[in-house]
């Protein structure tokens, strides 16, 4: 991405807040696609119903669901905690920047 704001102090924040985000939210956008195939979480859910090892018996049948229901809820799981942490990212990108003005204001200006 080419960058065609003159970078200053007056036109930093305005970067941040827009070219800056969207750095930010493609990287969170390809972490998450990352995380979903790091889970092979489509995949899991095309052969949900196909029973594991190839046991085509009752209870080989009945196992193996369960066992994928199981699996399911833990890769929800983990993807659930992963949104969470990049969005915990998100709003953490968007506050440092009005943060470390008003701790630079209170070290210049104690109040």
């Amino acid at each position: 991405m080419e960058n065609k704001i003159q970078l200053n102090p007056l036109t930093f924040p305005l970067w941040w807040y827009t070219a800056g985000f969207g750095v930010a939210w493609q990287w969170a956008v390809q972490q998450f696609r990352y995380g979903l195939k790091k889970t092979a979480f489509r995949l899991f859910l095309r052969n949900l119903r196909h029973p594991l090892y190839g046991d085509y018996t009752r209870s080989g049948r009945i196992i193996s669901f369960f066992l994928r229901i199981v699996l399911l809820f833990a890769k929800i799981i983990f993807l659930g905690v992963r949104l969470v942490y990049l969005a915990i990212f998100l709003v953490g990108y968007l506050l440092i920047l009005p943060f470390s003005l008003f701790m630079a204001i209170y070290i210049i200006l104690p109040i």
